[in-house]
């Protein structure tokens, strides 16, 4: 659109014209005009920031020896984290061990409380729980 010339004045609309007009950034029409004169390679997703000294595989063989030489069973990340910077020298993110801990399967299973096994906390339930206190004025669940 921006090379069409104009029939009146012969002359081309020029891209700050027909960008202003359709309402979008010039960049746009530059960043087309790139993608299609090269053939560039899609970028790929990569880490930000300095590269970590010690390598994903090696840090997680660290976690697996460590959690194979515990004698519990169900270590979590914070513990598994500080064996390898006390007890090994491994110093690196805890959220990179938890990172790779929970990629890997290896976080600690934990217990979840359910819905149904809360008590619940209407009124209904603190009449009755009233009544089993025997107290029918006044109870300690009331208090809290």
């Amino acid at each position: 659109m921006s090379r069409a010339t104009s029939t009146g004045t012969g002359k081309p609309y020029g891209p700050q014209r027909v960008c202003r007009v359709l309402g979008f950034p010039r960049s746009t029409i530059y960043a087309g005009r790139a993608r299609a004169s090269s053939n560039v390679v899609p970028l790929v997703a990569q880490r930000r920031g300095p590269k970590p000294r010690m390598p994903e595989a090696d840090l997680l063989e660290g976690i697996r020896d460590d959690l194979a030489a515990s004698p519990f069973t169900g270590d979590g990340r914070r513990k598994v984290w500080a064996r390898l910077r006390i007890l090994r020298d491994i110093r690196v993110s805890r959220t990179r061990v938890l990172r790779l801990m929970r990629e890997n399967a290896l976080l600690s299973p934990h217990r979840r409380l359910h819905r149904a096994s809360l008590p619940s906390t209407t009124a209904q339930s603190r009449r009755a729980a009233r009544t089993r206190c025997g107290a029918p004025t006044a109870c300690a669940l009331d208090r809290g």
